[in-house]
């Protein structure tokens, strides 16, 4: 049973928390049955041989609902059972997760998304229109933008902070009224002459 396995999980790019979501997952498991023959480092990530096809695909669709990204499943005959003269299947399932996060803000389109949420597509709210957007990420071309760490300079009428690179005082949008004091630290996204507030 040492070397046994139905099923290859394939993660490739993926973070330490998708690591040991999996493995906590694996662990949780053991009592059904469900063991990992081997787990190999590879280029870019790493291979858990598994025992059964049904959790490893199963497992697949969890971490693509749960942290989003694209999953690939893939079977391929490698045996016939004597007995029952069944085809045996080993499946393949390749998930590589997104490089974006919910919390980041996305360059998309000319407009800035902060992003929500991570499933089949991104959600989450334009900072310009503070409209839900919902964005097909096998389609669509977007940029990580950068956050910055800016100082609240003004409060009334209109709240300002300073802009880290002209040290100019500019217009702060979408953070909550009366949320803020002056000398506050506070995350941005500077675009256009303005800060857009990002929790």
């Amino acid at each position: 049973m040492e070397n046994y396995y139905q099923a290859i999980l394939q993660l490739r790019d993926a973070s330490q928390e998708i690591e040991g979501f999996v493995d906590s997952h694996i662990n949780g498991s053991l009592r059904k049955g469900i063991f990992v023959s081997r787990k190999k480092k590879v280029r870019n990530g790493v291979d858990y041989y598994i025992s059964s096809n049904k959790f490893t695909i199963n497992l697949g669709r969890l971490l693509e609902k749960r942290f989003g990204g694209c999953l690939k499943v893939s079977e391929k005959l490698f045996s016939r059972d004597r007995q029952s003269s069944k085809d045996l299947y080993r499946v393949n399932v390749l998930y590589r997760p997104l490089p974006v996060r919910i919390g980041d803000v996305i360059s998309f389109k000319g407009s800035l998304v902060a992003v929500r949420g991570i499933g089949k597509k991104i959600s989450g709210m334009n900072l310009f229109t503070r409209k839900q957007e919902l964005i097909d990420f096998r389609r669509a071309r977007f940029d990580i933008a950068g956050k910055v760490t800016v100082i609240v300079s003004k409060v009334y009428p209109e709240i300002e902070v300073i802009n880290p690179e002209t040290y100019q005082g500019i217009l702060l949008v979408g953070a909550p009224r009366g949320s803020l004091k002056i000398g506050q630290k506070v995350k941005v996204v500077v675009s256009d002459n303005r800060a857009f507030f990002v929790k």
